[in-house]
């Protein structure tokens, strides 16, 4: 199950799935099966679990790693591109502004220098 949750075909808080429930959803589980899986993952600093501060019981999982979020925010959405020679550059012009926007929001936690 692990590797389902931080899977090629889409990493559920990546693909905007962030509370346990959506999650579970889109995983087909039960949202009592992720307690183990979110737990390791979130030991290992590849995801955090932040509490909402106006409900009570609420919170969202987001994905920590920062290549992880580069390759969900980047890469992923540019593959068929990407996998083309020398469309790179071209990916990269028109990923660029998602890339600072994550940057400056902190999406992306340690980014390389531009």
């Amino acid at each position: 199950m692990w590797c389902s949750l931080l899977s090629p075909r889409g990493t559920p808080p990546g693909a905007g799935n962030t509370t346990r429930s959506g999650i579970a959803s889109y995983l087909e589980r039960k949202s009592t099966d992720l307690a183990h899986p979110l737990g390791v993952l979130h030991d290992a600093g590849l995801i955090t679990h932040e509490t909402d501060a106006f409900r009570k019981n609420r919170s969202a999982y987001r994905i920590a790693e920062p290549l992880l979020t580069f390759y969900h925010a980047i890469m992923r959405p540019s593959w068929g591109d990407l996998e083309r020679p020398g469309r790179a550059v071209q990916v990269w012009r028109r990923s660029r502004h998602t890339f600072d926007a994550r940057r400056t929001r902190g999406g992306i936690r340690q980014a390389v220098p531009v």
